[in-house]
């Protein structure tokens, strides 16, 4: 289903800002799920 890959969706680190403005852009069928972070920019990759 969406947005259940249990993946990091960008391929580096972001800033707040970033991940706000790519949020907004998700479709409205997006309405719910996880948020994935790491402390290690090494594991996104």
């Amino acid at each position: 289903s969406l947005g259940e890959s249990l993946s990091f969706a960008l391929p580096a680190p972001c800033d707040a800002a970033e991940m706000q403005a790519w949020i907004a852009a998700l479709p409205a069928r997006a309405n719910s799920g996880d948020i994935y972070a790491s402390l290690e920019p090494a594991r996104l990759g």
